[in-house]
């Protein structure tokens, strides 16, 4: 296939996967470790609803979704990991396996078709799986959403674009802690490494197919 250069094109079921990053308990659920340790997940549970709502637009469109998992353990820590604890005084990662705040948040669901991969960093391509699922279903393009605008979304999104995959961010399907990170991480992905867009106009390209 040849260049994508539209917005239609980015998005067409049979380019595109959506790619839920890390919506899981402990970091969007106000009773999970991240907003218990005083982060503030406002934009979160703002944006959740509309994600829900995207992704059964997603579905109903034929589209790949493709859902991302952070996990935290001592098999997969590192130096580096530990540094920023002590430096930051954060006490533990999270989530842990087989916790309640490693569960998808609800209302979002897996539904027969989804996938999920599991990552120990901030990027998903991290897990070597990830890139041969892709392309062996003929994806060129990834439409972002999930947490943290700044964090892990932008991590893989921009290692999607190092892979030669096209990047699409639905803007109103992210989110983070602060407004100035957020717009931030936004400003900087439409910029270098793909577009970002609302999400009704990835759901407009959707409709007129």
């Amino acid at each position: 296939m040849g260049d994508l250069s539209t917005l239609d094109q980015l998005v067409d079921p049979a380019n595109a996967a959506v790619v839920i990053v890390d919506m899981q308990n402990d970091y969007c659920h106000p009773d999970g470790a991240f907003a218990k340790d005083g982060h503030d997940i406002a934009m979160v549970e703002t944006m959740l609803p509309r994600l829900a709502t995207f992704l059964e637009r997603a579905r109903e469109a034929g589209v790949h979704l493709v859902f991302i998992r952070m996990l935290h353990d001592d098999d997969h820590s590192s130096g580096p990991m530990r540094e920023r604890q002590g430096r930051l005084r954060v006490g533990s990662d999270y989530p842990r396996p087989d916790t309640w705040g490693a569960e998808l948040c609800k209302p979002l669901t897996m539904r027969a078709g989804d996938v999920e991969f599991t990552k120990y960093r901030y990027g998903a391509f991290t897990n070597a799986d990830l890139e041969p699922y892709l392309r062996e279903k003929g994806i060129q393009s990834l439409i972002f959403t999930g947490v943290a605008t700044n964090v892990c979304v932008e991590s893989t999104a921009r290692e999607a674009f190092m892979r030669d995959f096209y990047v699409v961010v639905a803007r109103d399907c992210v989110a983070a802690c602060y407004e100035h990170t957020h717009n931030g991480s936004l400003e900087n992905l439409e910029h270098h490494f793909g577009r970002v867009v609302p999400a009704s106009e990835i759901e407009g390209a959707w409709e007129r197919r």
